[in-house]
Protein backbone atom coordinates (compact mmCIF):
# COMPACT_ATOMS: atom_id res chain seq x y z
CA UNK A 1 0.00 0.00 0.00
CA UNK A 2 1.50 3.52 -1.03
CA UNK A 3 -0.08 6.55 1.08
CA UNK A 4 -0.29 9.86 -0.77
CA UNK A 5 1.53 12.14 2.04
CA UNK A 6 1.82 15.29 -0.45
CA UNK A 7 -1.96 16.30 0.70
CA UNK A 8 -3.97 18.75 2.98
CA UNK A 9 -3.30 15.83 6.07
CA UNK A 10 -0.10 15.30 5.87
CA UNK A 11 1.25 16.96 8.86
CA UNK A 12 -2.06 15.51 11.10
CA UNK A 13 -1.06 12.19 9.53
CA UNK A 14 2.71 12.34 10.51
CA UNK A 15 2.19 13.57 13.70
CA UNK A 16 -0.40 11.01 14.60
CA UNK A 17 1.64 8.62 14.02
CA UNK A 18 4.83 9.73 15.84
CA UNK A 19 2.50 10.45 18.87
CA UNK A 20 1.03 6.99 18.54
CA UNK A 21 4.60 5.19 18.46
CA UNK A 22 6.64 7.34 20.96
CA UNK A 23 6.39 4.94 23.94
CA UNK A 24 5.04 2.24 22.21
CA UNK A 25 6.86 -1.30 22.73
CA UNK A 26 5.94 -2.65 19.16
CA UNK A 27 7.74 -2.26 15.83
CA UNK A 28 5.18 0.77 14.97
CA UNK A 29 8.51 2.49 16.94
CA UNK A 30 10.89 1.56 14.05
CA UNK A 31 8.27 1.85 11.01
CA UNK A 32 7.25 5.36 12.59
CA UNK A 33 10.86 6.36 13.13
CA UNK A 34 12.19 5.28 9.90
CA UNK A 35 9.36 7.29 7.99
CA UNK A 36 10.42 10.22 9.90
CA UNK A 37 14.08 9.76 8.69
CA UNK A 38 12.86 9.62 5.16
CA UNK A 39 10.70 12.05 5.21
CA UNK A 40 13.10 14.46 7.46
CA UNK A 41 13.98 16.03 3.92
CA UNK A 42 10.42 17.25 3.49
CA UNK A 43 9.58 18.39 7.12
CA UNK A 44 10.01 22.08 8.07
CA UNK A 45 12.30 23.50 10.93
CA UNK A 46 8.93 23.62 13.21
CA UNK A 47 8.00 20.24 12.71
CA UNK A 48 11.52 18.63 13.44
CA UNK A 49 11.86 20.56 16.54
CA UNK A 50 8.86 19.89 17.71
CA UNK A 51 9.17 15.66 16.92
CA UNK A 52 12.44 16.60 18.80
CA UNK A 53 11.26 18.00 22.08
CA UNK A 54 9.18 15.57 22.36
CA UNK A 55 11.36 12.87 22.01
CA UNK A 56 13.52 14.37 24.26
CA UNK A 57 10.64 14.97 26.66
CA UNK A 58 10.02 11.84 26.71
CA UNK A 59 13.50 10.09 27.10
CA UNK A 60 13.59 12.34 30.20
CA UNK A 61 10.70 11.75 31.79
CA UNK A 62 11.29 7.56 31.10
CA UNK A 63 8.25 7.77 28.38
CA UNK A 64 9.85 6.74 25.37
CA UNK A 65 9.64 3.12 25.78
CA UNK A 66 12.34 0.06 26.59
CA UNK A 67 15.84 0.91 26.45
CA UNK A 68 16.11 -0.51 22.67
CA UNK A 69 13.13 2.19 21.88
CA UNK A 70 15.15 4.66 23.09
CA UNK A 71 17.84 3.95 21.16
CA UNK A 72 15.61 4.36 17.86
CA UNK A 73 14.13 7.96 19.16
CA UNK A 74 17.46 8.75 19.97
CA UNK A 75 18.62 8.04 16.51
CA UNK A 76 15.41 10.20 15.15
CA UNK A 77 16.57 13.07 17.12
CA UNK A 78 20.14 12.68 15.64
CA UNK A 79 19.36 12.70 12.13
CA UNK A 80 16.84 15.08 12.49
CA UNK A 81 19.19 18.30 14.28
Amino acid sequence: MNLDLKNANHDMFVFAAFRYALGRETTAVECVANVLCDLDPELSYEQKSKIVHEIEEAVFNGHAGRPDKVKVWKKVCRDMI
